[in-house]
């Protein structure tokens, strides 16, 4: 018998046969996937630091460590102020192609070019306009801009020296000059 006052007591039962069981707060499941999500940010973060650094001396794995760890502090302490994860909507499959492209392209285009700087030619790097719809003042935007460039910036042949917004475009610093990219909004 349930006493009145009792939670099961209160609660609606389905089918007027069952007692009320409320959901979980966090299951295993979404514990085990964080956990697995903040660990391999981690491996990739200190994967990618050794692999930029170009070298496996103790010094470099130790500050390795040290960086995957702190930007992974970063971001769990981002969570936590924020009480939401971050939620970018992006064409990942298309811009990681483009990225990969670039950066072949780029490679063989810039180590062709040292060669013809070492026949005696003078390089002609130029400050290039990308056009680029900057989106606004919003968090989505904050966030498009902030990943378009990252990845325009990626390849070797270029970076992106600032975003102007009355004529809206990307400022770019080209080794060799190239035409801009057709797609203004993801312009990668």
């Amino acid at each position: 018998m349930i006493a009145a006052d009792s939670v099961e007591a209160q609660r609606p039962r389905r089918g007027g046969t069952q007692p009320f069981v409320p959901p979980p707060v966090q299951g295993f499941e979404q514990i085990m996937r964080t956990g697995l999500f903040i660990a391999g940010c981690w491996v990739a973060l200190f994967g990618l630091y050794l692999l930029f650094a170009g070298q496996t001396s103790m010094s470099e794995l130790l500050a390795a460590l040290c960086t995957a760890s702190i930007a992974i502090a970063g971001h769990l302490n981002t969570r936590r102020v924020a009480h939401r994860e971050l939620r970018i909507v992006a064409p990942w499959g298309r811009l990681a192609a483009g990225v990969a492209v670039a950066l072949i392209h780029d490679t063989i285009l810039i180590a062709w070019n040292l060669i013809v700087v070492l026949a005696g030619r003078r390089p002609r790097g130029a400050m290039t306009i990308q056009p680029f719809d900057s989106g606004g003042f919003t968090r989505k935007a904050a966030a498009r801009r902030g990943i378009t460039i990252l990845a325009a910036s990626i390849a070797p042949n270029g970076y992106v020296i600032e975003i102007r917004e009355p004529p809206q475009g990307m400022l770019m610093h080209r080794l060799v000059p190239q035409p801009p990219a057709p797609d203004q909004r993801w312009p990668v």
